[in-house]
């Protein structure tokens, strides 16, 4: 019994713990933009910083609606979520890197576009530092169906979202 005891006290806890990710995504933006780039990134960086960004059809919750958000494929010239990559303790200046994986439902492409590889570097004192990954919407990905985005951290899935792609052209043989 008293070895049990140990067992649940003293081992178990210390096997979540270890389970813990250390880094973690907070989703803040799910974005819908008219342009393949962002016409005015460190304004809108800036907005959300400071926490003055306000949702609308452009700039949108990452979670409400629930799902997929609506995009009329027809009008899109990018999508892409925003977040912040944190860290429990600021201590010491550190790097972290994230793996960003894109894939539609009715589109296999096997193509470096869709994938990326990004290093974030915490400065000391920081437990957070913003990023965002977007694609750009070229003629192969209008197809109707759901874009999907995941990040991974050390293989690890730690942000997933996805934009319901309508309207699309259809395309001419």
């Amino acid at each position: 019994m008293v070895i049990a005891t140990v067992i649940s006290l003293a081992i178990l806890p210390a096997l979540l713990l270890a389970e813990e990710p250390r880094y973690k995504l907070v989703q803040v933006v799910r974005y819908v933009l008219e342009t393949a780039q962002f016409a005015q990134y460190a304004s809108y960086r800036y907005k959300i910083e400071t926490d003055r960004l306000t949702y609308d059809s452009k700039y949108r919750d990452p979670f409400d609606p629930p799902g997929p958000a609506q995009v009329d494929c027809a009008n899109v010239g990018r999508v892409g979520v925003t977040f912040y990559v944190t860290r429990p303790s600021g201590i010491s200046g550190e790097n972290v890197s994230t793996r960003t994986l894109w894939s539609h439902s009715n589109v296999k492409l096997d193509d470096s576009r869709l994938r990326n590889y990004r290093t974030h570097y915490f400065i000391r004192g920081h437990k957070a530092v913003l990023a965002s990954q977007g694609v750009r919407m070229w003629d192969e990905l209008r197809v109707d169906g759901i874009l999907s985005v995941r990040v991974l951290i050390d293989e690890k899935e730690v942000l997933e979202n996805s934009f319901n792609l309508v309207g699309c052209p259809i395309a001419s043989d």
